[in-house]
């Protein structure tokens, strides 16, 4: 990883470690342009919540189906229901097999890894470009190093489960949940 990745990298996570939400938009996509190489831009996805979701549910297309989506962990912190967690019991029921960056088709998975925890995933668009939730921040489209540091520092790639095994699991594992029906959300 060249050295200004490193940096950028490092950057990008103090930005979002001290900027909540959609504050931390316009740093993000300055940094990025300071940075040759780098390509991170914000999507606008049309969304009932826009901060209301994070990155497993927008890979998982459970945006805006899932309610409640989070709970509160203390006074001034929330934990989502559909996280890392959720997703790891997904592939350990098998329902996605892992592939090849050859053989990388677009809407397959890119899953972020902070040694064998899963800490992050977005959906492969193209060669080295990714479109991946940052946290209670912005949608974005970036390259597929382009991201905050804590979101790890291994990747692999996996074929997108079936939705009615996601859903399966959300009502067999999260029964109090309510899930609404699949609608497609326009990008």
């Amino acid at each position: 990883m060249p050295m200004s990745q490193r940096v950028l990298r490092q950057r990008l996570q103090n930005i979002i470690s001290e900027e909540r939400g959609k504050l931390h938009e316009t740093k993000v996509v300055q940094l990025a342009l300071q940075c040759h190489g780098a390509f991170i831009e914000p999507l606008h996805f049309l969304s009932q919540k826009l901060q209301a979701f994070n990155c497993f549910m927008y890979v998982l297309n459970l945006v805006d189906r899932v309610e409640p989506n989070v709970f509160a962990q203390g006074a001034k912190k929330i934990g989502w229901f559909i996280n890392a967690s959720f997703f790891t019991k997904l592939c350990d029921a098998g329902t996605m097999s892992e592939t090849s960056i050859d053989q990388l088709e677009p809407n397959d998975l890119v899953v972020y890894y902070n040694g064998q925890k899963k800490v992050h995933v977005g959906r492969y668009i193209a060669p080295n470009l990714v479109e991946s939730k940052w946290g209670l921040g912005p949608l974005f489209r970036h390259g597929l190093w382009d991201v905050p540091k804590s979101y790890g520092d291994a990747v692999k790639y996996f074929k997108a489960p079936e939705q009615a095994e996601v859903d399966a699991l959300i009502k067999r594992e999260l029964p109090l949940l309510q899930l609404a029906p699949l609608h497609k959300l326009p990008a």
